[in-house]
């Protein structure tokens, strides 16, 4: 067998860090919920699409870079080297960078100490660390977090300088658990984590709040404690509630945080000249650049911590997050 290491396309990772509850929306719901957010099949975490998150930055670059955004005359414009041709010449080639769908990384639950923690699991941490090694890269805090385990529902990890923690008891919700101190979760959090999920300055805020439940556990609180809110339609006539009667919105909630990870990839657009008569004429090609310089035009294109807005319900408030593009390894 040949175990030649392939080589892996250039990437950074990115954080979405949820400062207003957020809804990404898929339609009518089947259930209770009338308008759910999305989530994925199998897992039932929520997360936010890979498209969704391509089609805000591609926005707030052509609002950055107005001059080029729609000339139809490609020349150096970044924006279309990241994000591709306008959609009217969507035939001319493709975009330098890929984007996969937002993750969760943590889900914050109501704590009876602390206000509120920011909980994980083991599954969560493997995936991550999965998602670092098939980009060739080294972490050893992650590599350390990733190895952490929870079998026992009745218990959870926390950090040593936790503020979870009252009598040896941390309570999520209604439920009452026994922590067990961890420092490779402190590492971790003050090492990797800060100045990539959130703000090195917020290290001492988030920090004492994570931690880390069983799979099963996990799996209970992601899918009762996403945020429901009640909406009354009213009736135009009278100013008063309709009586169609209210609906339900599902909304990820406030301080949750994901990851995802940006692809830069080789790609060369081809701009059609046009002719006196108005029809397509020879083809000229521009633009051609490899993967890594479409990745390092992206770090160009998005500042280090934009606050953009994701999903629908904007008009109410919904959506604000910050976006964290890695610089370095």
């Amino acid at each position: 067998m040949d175990k030649t290491k392939i080589p892996q396309p250039p990437n950074r990772l990115f954080f979405l860090q949820a400062l207003s509850p957020i809804h990404i929306g898929v339609g009518e719901g089947a259930g209770a919920i009338n308008l759910p957010t999305a989530r994925e099949v199998v897992t039932q975490h929520p997360y936010v699409p890979g498209s969704t998150i391509k089609g805000i930055l591609r926005d707030f670059a052509e609002q950055q870079h107005r001059e080029n955004a729609d000339t139809g005359r490609y020349g150096d414009d970044p924006v279309v080297h990241v994000f591709g041709p306008p959609q009217a010449r969507a035939g001319d080639g493709r975009g330098g960078v890929v984007f996969t769908d937002a993750r969760l990384l943590f889900l914050p639950i109501r704590s009876l100490i602390g206000g509120f923690a920011l909980v994980t699991c083991p599954l969560i941490l493997h995936r991550l660390h999965r998602e670092l090694q098939a980009s060739g890269r080294q972490a050893p805090d992650v590599d350390a977090v990733a190895a952490l385990t929870v079998d026992d529902h009745h218990h959870c990890l926390v950090t040593p300088t936790s503020a979870l923690t009252h009598k040896s008891a941390v309570l999520l919700e209604d439920i009452r658990l026994t922590p067990k101190e961890d420092s490779k979760l402190d590492t971790f959090a003050q090492k990797w984590l800060a100045g990539r999920a959130w703000d090195i300055k917020e290290s001492e805020l988030y920090r004492p709040r994570l931690a880390v439940v069983s799979d099963t556990l996990f799996g209970f609180l992601v899918r009762l404690n996403l945020e429901v809110r009640s909406r009354v339609p009213i009736d135009d006539e009278t100013g008063t509630a309709a009586t169609s009667g209210p609906w339900l919105e599902e909304y990820i909630p406030a301080e949750a945080i994901f990851y995802g990870t940006a692809e830069g990839r080789h790609t060369a657009l081809t701009e059609q000249a046009e002719t006196e008569a108005g029809a397509e004429g020879t083809q000229k090609n521009t633009l051609p650049k490899d993967a890594q310089s479409s990745l390092e035009r992206l770090l160009g294109v998005v500042p280090r911590a934009p606050l953009l807005r994701f999903g629908g319900k904007g008009s109410v408030g919904a959506g604000r997050a910050l976006f964290r593009l890695e610089r370095n390894h």
